[in-house]
């Protein structure tokens, strides 16, 4: 479910329902290839970043990095995954990743993956 309200009301102060010009609308994102689990609520303004997974379930308050794993309620940044959809671990100092199943390598940027 993608919200798109940050303050949702079904009337106004003075007790009048809301109208379509009474809304304000948030604009959120999602990123090529990410996959969203069934159940899942995105609130509203929140990036979700290419190739990022979402877990079913899950309320995602904040921005997911590309290529993110987050699950849980809030969601919690879990790892990090390859584009055949398995979870990628890092290799050595730095941003670099590597996927056991396929053998694809990544760098992430220092700032995402410290957030592990």
């Amino acid at each position: 479910m993608l919200l798109n309200d940050k303050y949702p009301r079904a009337i106004n102060p003075d007790g009048t329902l809301k109208s379509d010009v009474d809304w304000e609308v948030s604009a959120g994102s999602i990123g090529y290839g990410a996959s969203i689990g069934g159940g899942a609520i995105v609130l509203p303004g929140v990036r979700i970043g290419a190739m990022a997974i979402v877990g079913s379930g899950a309320v995602v308050t904040r921005d997911v990095p590309e290529r993110g794993i987050v699950a849980g309620n809030p969601a919690r940044l879990r790892g990090f995954a390859c584009d055949c959809g398995h979870t990628i671990h890092q290799t050595g100092s730095g941003g670099a990743y590597a996927c056991a199943t396929c053998g694809r390598t990544y760098s992430l940027p220092v700032q995402e993956s410290a957030r592990l």
